[in-house]
């Protein structure tokens, strides 16, 4: 049995996590890895300052994954049966010159707002492929994003060994990234939209200034 375990931190320009006023945007990721007779877990969780419908809207959007994930080359949603979400994605990475693409036809299921498990039900590339994603709240704000895989290989290539980490780790980036930044955009447009109704509500206040009269 192979353990691995790693603590990454996303790097934005400045080499450690983004804070601002009291608190982090997010924090350092906490991955584990293991091997155990062909099969790989991986877990991983990380903080991000985000609202539950922030996060739960960037990881159901499933279709925009290619948009900010490098490696996921393809993400469509085949069909939506019995309330399951049947999900085609295509991923690839490599090492040097080789790359290898893998494919697996998920079945999605979802507790909106709390969490989604998926199950690779084609076979090709895995012998089975499942896991989850979890969203917890915090009593101060924020979430906590969990996520959950073990699979099994069905391919041999020089890099198989870490295909999983590799790939597993740069979709966790990613998607911490873009839960900060689309959180970020819903701040700033709120932000905008407050100053804008603070501003009225001086102009109306000051002397000199006709206001309409309410009947």
């Amino acid at each position: 049995m192979k353990i691995r375990k790693f603590l990454l931190f996303l790097m934005l320009g400045t080499g450690a996590a983004v804070t601002c006023g009291a608190g982090p945007l997010f924090q350092p990721i906490s991955f584990s890895s293991n091997e155990t007779k062909g099969v790989d877990e991986i877990k991983a969780q990380f903080f991000v300052n985000a609202d539950q419908l922030t996060a739960w809207k960037v990881l159901s959007n499933y279709e925009t994954i290619p948009q900010f994930v490098s490696s996921m080359k393809k993400s469509h949603i085949e069909e939506v049966k019995d309330g399951d979400i049947y999900l085609c994605q295509e991923a690839e990475a490599g090492f040097l010159f080789i790359t290898k693409r893998v494919h697996v036809l998920l079945r999605v299921h979802e507790v909106p707002g709390q969490s989604i498990s998926f199950l690779d039900v084609s076979q090709k590339d895995f012998y089975f492929y499942q896991g989850s994603w979890n969203i917890d709240p915090g009593s101060q704000g924020g979430v906590t994003i969990t996520y959950h895989l073990q699979a099994q290989k069905n391919f041999d290539a020089p890099f198989a060994g870490d295909y999983m980490n590799g790939g597993a780790k740069d979709l966790i980036i990613a998607v911490q990234k873009e839960i900060y930044q689309q959180q970020a955009k819903i701040d700033k447009t709120n932000g905008v939209a407050v100053m804008a109704g603070q501003n009225s509500v001086t102009r109306d206040m000051t002397p000199g200034v006709s206001r309409p009269t309410v009947n």
